[in-house]
């Protein structure tokens, strides 16, 4: 692996486990917490995966356990800026979404974390790519946020308010 996919996937992974920690279960002495994933987008040159760790902390200090690899479908340009973020979901422990994107199919993944199943693929407009440096996902309550590579111009598809991961 080049530095520059290791300095990209410890970005991601920092990332991830920023915004997991984000989406834990406010309430801590519920009897059955809600689990805390590090989630990975694996964007490679052939195929893409997210994968899904789970994060635990032990008498030993912290661990990652893999739980699944989840096939987007699309396709990733195996690298890219590290700095945009290519996974996201809402900051809210209700939230059931994730979105991952594949620079260069120029698609967005939906994946049911509970289930940790694909949901399906979806495209911004025709001339998006995201070929050069990624596509960056950024999110609220109401839309999802696309910034395509190299293009300067955003897109953005409305959440639907049942959480079924479908646009």
């Amino acid at each position: 692996m080049n530095r520059k996919l290791t300095c990209c996937a410890v970005t991601i992974i920092v990332s991830v486990l920023m915004t997991s920690s984000w989406a834990k279960d406010a309430d801590s002495k519920s009897s059955s917490p809600t689990p805390t994933y590090v989630v990975t987008n694996d964007e490679g040159l052939l195929h893409s995966y997210v994968s899904f760790y789970l994060a635990q902390t032990t008498q030993n200090g912290p661990t990652l356990t893999f739980q699944a690899d989840v096939n987007t479908q699309g396709k990733g340009i195996g690298g890219g800026f590290f700095g945009t973020p290519r996974v996201n979901l809402l900051h809210d422990s209700s939230a059931q979404c994730l979105y991952a994107s594949n620079a260069s199919s120029g698609d967005i993944t939906t994946i049911n974390i509970q289930s940790q199943q694909r949901v399906g693929n979806f495209l911004g407009s025709t001339n998006d790519s995201g070929n050069t440096n990624g596509i960056g996902l950024a999110l609220n309550q109401n839309f999802l946020y696309a910034g395509y590579t190299p293009r300067t111009q955003s897109e953005h598809s409305p959440l639907e308010p049942d959480a079924n991961c479908r646009f």
